[in-house]
């Protein structure tokens, strides 16, 4: 019976971890915020791509300079579209839900005067990317340069997804700060490690990733979600 009564609480258990890595910071939670915004967003790759893509993440910025300056999308949407920085509605920027039915996390935030700040730089700084040649695995692709842009913008803090592939890309080696700025990496083309309180421990292995996360606790494996509580978006 006792036995019994421990499977039962140890599968709950196992339920609600996964059910959990399954929630995060929606975009329609921030619907109706007038101060400035950057928000780092992610999404699972759709079905319309090559099989062998769609267990990967795609990553992108929105940013709303506030005062009814509007919204305006900066990503590098597929391998011959360019750098785009394109103004995109309101409702779009706030949708949950991308390419029909794949749902959209906000894995970092800025607000307010400091997002107001950054955002021309980060505009600039977007157009001024140089997007010489894009390659899916390892990188450099969209997600490289995601991180470039993050990594160059003061206060901008984000944890992005463990499948966001070629976001630790760097040729020919990396030594700096993880995306959260809570700690330090050192990536080359193949191989790669961070240490960092919300990134935790990560093995970085041809643009895949294998960590165990120190805060909030959860494990990445490839092409698994994420295991563990919820990754609440980082910034303020």
């Amino acid at each position: 019976m006792l036995h019994h009564f421990s499977r039962i609480h140890v599968a709950t258990l196992a339920v609600l971890i996964v059910a959990a890595g399954c929630r995060g910071t929606r975009p329609s939670s921030l619907a109706g915020e007038s101060a400035a915004l950057v928000l780092v967003k992610e999404a699972r790759i759709p079905d319309s791509e090559p099989w062998y893509t769609r267990f990967a993440r795609h990553s992108w910025i929105d940013v709303n300079a506030g005062d009814g300056a509007g919204w305006t999308r900066i990503e590098i949407i597929s391998p011959h579209s360019g750098i785009g920085v394109d103004p995109i509605s309101a409702e779009v920027a706030t949708d949950d839900l991308r390419w029909s039915d794949r749902r959209v996390r906000v894995r970092g935030i800025l607000r307010g005067a400091e997002a107001e700040r950054v955002i021309p730089d980060l505009l600039a700084r977007a157009h001024d990317y140089p997007d010489d040649h894009y390659r899916a695995v390892p990188g450099p692709n969209s997600n490289t340069f995601i991180a470039h842009l993050v990594a160059g913008t003061p206060g901008l803090r984000t944890t992005m997804h463990a499948d966001a592939v070629g976001k630790d890309y760097l040729a020919p080696l990396a030594v700096g700060v993880t995306p959260s700025k809570t700690g330090g990496r050192f990536d080359t083309p193949v191989l790669g490690i961070a240490l960092a309180l919300q990134e935790g421990v990560e093995l970085h292995l041809i643009g895949l990733q294998f960590g165990v996360g120190v805060w909030p606790p959860r494990i990445s494996i490839p092409f698994l979600p994420e295991i563990g509580p919820a990754v609440p978006a980082s910034g303020r």
